[in-house]
This record gives C-alpha cells, sequence and structure tokens, in this order.
C-alpha cells in the first residue's frame, strides 16, 4: 500500500515538474518574441543599435546583408560551447532553447518602423519593450544568450562585475553607431540602452531576494546540499533549541534570489523532511551578495 502510495506521489511530481518546464518556456518564448520586437520595430527600424550581441548582430547585418537572426545564432554558439562548462545545466538548456527562439522572431520581425517615425520615441520605447522581454526570460530561469553567458563567465572567472563588462561591450556599440551613423543616432543609442537597463532592473529585482530561515536537526547536511547545489549560496548557522521540547536544533539563515526558492524548498526538505521554513522578502541588502539567476 505504502509502495502505491509513494508511486502515486512520485507520479504527481514528475506532472508537476512536467507542467513547470512548459510554462517556463512558454514564458521564455513570450520575452523573446517581445524582445525581438521591440529590437527590430523599434530601435533597429530607426537606425539605432540594441545593447549586447543582438547589437553586434544587427551591426553585422548592416555590413554582410546576412539575416540578422543567422548572424545571432552563428556568434552565441562559441558563448553555449564555452557556457557548458561555466554554467548550469537547467539554465544553459533554457539559454539554448532561447537563443533558437529568438534567432528565429529576429529572421521573420522585420526592421520597419511602427507606430511612430520619431527615433527618441524608437529608442525609449524601444529599449523598454525590448528588454522587458529580456526581463521575461531571466525572470523564467534562461537568458537570450550572448553578453549574458560572456558576463557571467567573467565575473565568476575574473571578478569582473557583469556591469562593468556590459558597460565595456555597449561602449563599443556606441562608437560603432556614431561611426556608421550619426552622433544623433549614437546619442539616441545612449538613450535606449540607459531605458534597457532601467527595465531589466526593475523586473529582476522588484522585491526579488528574500531572507530564508530554517530551523533543523540536520543542520550540516542542508547546508552542504544547500552551498553545493545549483542554488549555490552562503549560509549562516547557529545552535539553538526548542523552548516547548528542549531538542537541540540548528537554525540556518540564507539569501537567495526569488526565482531560486523551489529549487532550494526542494532540496532543503529532501534533507530534512521535517524543517521549518520561513521566508521574507529583502529591500536592501549590503555586503557581498552576488547575483546569480541559474
Amino acid at each position: 500500500m505504502s509502495t502505491q502510495t509513494e508511486a502515486s506521489t512520485q507520479k504527481k511530481n514528475v506532472n508537476l515538474d512536467i507542467k513547470k518546464i512548459i510554462g517556463e518556456l512558454a514564458g521564455i518564448t513570450v520575452g523573446c518574441l517581445i524582445f525581438a520586437f521591440g529590437a527590430n520595430a523599434l530601435i533597429s527600424a530607426h537606425h539605432l543599435l540594441p545593447g549586447g550581441i543582438t547589437g553586434i548582430s544587427t551591426l553585422l547585418y548592416r555590413l554582410t546583408g546576412m539575416p540578422i537572426g543567422v548572424l545571432y545564432f552563428l556568434l552565441n554558439v562559441p558563448l553555449l560551447i564555452l557556457g557548458y562548462f561555466k554554467i548550469g545545466k537547467k539554465f544553459l538548456v533554457y539559454t539554448i532553447f532561447a537563443v533558437i527562439i529568438l534567432s528565429y522572431f529576429l529572421s521573420i520581425i522585420p526592421q520597419e518602423k511602427i507606430w511612430t517615425d520619431n527615433a527618441l520615441l524608437g529608442a525609449i520605447f524601444g529599449g523598454c519593450i525590448a528588454n522587458a522581454g529580456v526581463g521575461i526570460v531571466m525572470r523564467f530561469g534562461g537568458s537570450t544568450g550572448g553578453t549574458d553567458i560572456l558576463g557571467r563567465i567573467v565575473a565568476r572567472s575574473f571578478q569582473i562585475p557583469i556591469g562593468i563588462f556590459s558597460l565595456a561591450i555597449n561602449g563599443f556599440i556606441v562608437l560603432a553607431s556614431s561611426y556608421y551613423g550619426t552622433p544623433e543616432l549614437a546619442m539616441y543609442t545612449i538613450i535606449s540602452m540607459y531605458v534597457g537597463a532601467k527595465t531589466v532592473d526593475l523586473i529582476l529585482n522588484h522585491v526579488d531576494r528574500i531572507s530564508v530561515t530554517i530551523i533543523t536537526r540536520n543542520g550540516e547536511e542542508v547546508a552542504d546540499v544547500i552551498t553545493q547545489s545549483v542554488v549555490g549560496r552562503g549560509v549562516t548557522l547557529w545552535d539553538a533549541s526548542g523552548a516547548y521540547t528542549h531538542s537541540k536544533k540548528q537554525v540556518l539563515m540564507c539569501v537567495i534570489v526569488k526565482h531560486q526558492w523551489p529549487c532550494l524548498k526542494k532540496i532543503v526538505l529532501k534533507a530534512d523532511p521535517k524543517a521549518f521554513i520561513t521566508v521574507s522578502p529583502i529591500k536592501r541588502i549590503v555586503g557581498n551578495f552576488k547575483e546569480k539567476w541559474s
């Protein structure tokens, strides 16, 4: 009887995992569509350049005439291979999916003006819409590839902040925009990038970090699975005792990105099914906390 119950529970868990994966892939697809629309119809259509690999692909398209989607995919292939050795498997798989889908959308959405002929409005709304798509993709556990992958690898290997690395790449794009266009278009490109960066930051960091407190009798084991798993967060542990039972317990505290909560909950309850867990939102952090989206 117990075997049947366990089998039924496992089947339900598998079904829930499949539904979760389908939902995440659907979210990533929608995010890629939004990004491609903003990048092609509002940014590139006004002869501006998006940030990152998409901007480099657009620049090469203007120089060679090759389809943007093809260029975007080809530029991402070596980065994806490099990311295989440096990045979490689920994040990499979702990123490969996003790169393929986004390459397709970039190929079929024309670079034709829509809604407005004003380059400034194209820069503002294009940056906002395109990067809203990026934020959605990252919210569902993936990335649009390019500098997202390379930035994470550089940050982990050389301790260079992702923001600084992205600024250097985008600085090159702005210079290229000025060289192949006009200083005015370069300034519009800067506006688009700034609006885009603020949009992504708003989507990713709105009550995004959470503090998790865990009370367990298996403190060392739980701490190990948190630090050594894909969550990969530091943990503070101290001894405690129940006021009513006087039994010895340990209290663990760690701060994670909200997206990591389902994974953290799963591995903690696997290590100690009787663990008591509380979760609280965090408004601000001072200290060594690295953003991770894998």
